[in-house]
């Protein structure tokens, strides 16, 4: 079990030092070069104040049982346990982070890479790849349905510019896809779905729940099941069984919604009743101004793993309650 260490790193408030040198103030977002440490060194000692202030404190108790009994040392702020020995809160989340990113399945990590560039891009978040018998990628796609314009697909800024449209065109008709896999960030909607099944997809697997479907009451499932729909057609299995995945997913798809349209968009205040976890995270994210989307999807989550994995707890802990 991981420290329950939720160092979201932007959303400490700034906390400067003293001059260091004419012209110069040293503080734990800008150290200066005579003092490195402290960046590291503050962001483990105000993350213990941020689980106070954090949205998704009402879940904490849900998983904190599970948690070794800790001390801080006033000296450093570096946690430490009786029963375990346990990493400096500033670095265990970021190198679980990694640890679980190269453990999930490619297509999986390819898809999430996707749907974050349609979040960067301004477009709605969603990210699609097909593979082969073998599991090797042949073809991706990502949404362009509400992409600016000035993208080179034929399809972008129609209502046909999903994801899994876009892997798809992208097929040559002389392919059998009956062995192939189409893998999505989000439930394929029902129009993609039809697709997979004209084409002749063979399965279909997706890591989330689609946030819009959450929000209309339309989402199939909210834990891993497999179903062939109206007995016809590929074998759609989902959600992921690690609900890390699931919660950032949706975190990357509600931003593409939230960003342009703010955090009481219908979407989102549904979502904030009906997956509570994961909107607490995605309300903090459009809260804090300072916000600046990374270069890549793996550069965005792992500030944000240790939050991300207490929610995930959480929400896996709900749902097997239902």
């Amino acid at each position: 079990m991981l420290p329950i260490a939720l160092d979201h790193f932007w959303s400490f408030p700034v906390h400067s030092r003293p001059h260091c040198g004419p012209g110069l103030v040293c503080s734990r977002l800008n150290p200066c070069r005579s003092h490195p440490e402290r960046g590291r060194r503050e962001k483990s000692r105000f993350a213990t104040n941020r689980a106070a202030e954090s949205p998704l404190r009402e879940f904490i108790p849900l998983i904190a049982k599970d948690r070794p009994r800790t001390r801080v040392r006033p000296r450093d702020g570096i946690r430490s346990a009786s029963s375990a020995s346990i990493p400096s809160v500033a670095t265990a989340p970021e190198q679980a982070f990694d640890a679980a990113w190269e453990r999930v399945e490619l297509p999986i990590r390819r898809s999430l890479q996707l749907a974050y560039a349609s979040l960067t891009a301004g477009g709605l978040a969603c990210g699609a790849v097909l593979t082969d018998q073998s599991g090797t990628i042949v073809a991706d796609g990502r949404n362009r349905a509400y992409d600016p314009p000035g993208g080179d697909d034929v399809l972008q800024g129609t209502p046909l510019a999903h994801a899994e449209t876009n892997v798809l065109a992208r097929v040559s008709t002389d392919r059998d896809l009956a062995m192939c896999t189409l893998w999505s960030t989000q439930e394929p909607c029902s129009m993609c779905t039809a697709a997979a099944a004209f084409t002749g997809i063979g399965s279909i697997r997706y890591v989330a729940p689609d946030p819009w479907a959450i929000a209309a009451d339309q989402s199939r499932s909210t834990r891993s099941v497999e179903r062939v729909e109206a007995g016809v057609g590929p074998r759609i299995i989902g959600p992921a069984e690690d609900d890390r995945w699931i919660v950032s997913a949706n975190v990357i798809f509600m931003l593409s919604i939230g960003r342009p349209r703010g955090p009481d968009h219908p979407t989102i205040a549904r979502n904030a009743e009906l997956e509570p976890e994961t909107t607490a995270i995605v309300r903090d994210l459009l809260a804090d101004r300072s916000v600046r989307l990374s270069a890549s999807v793996e550069a965005f989550l792992r500030p944000s793993w240790a939050l991300i994995v207490v929610a995930a707890a959480s929400r896996a802990a709900r749902v097997a309650s239902r």
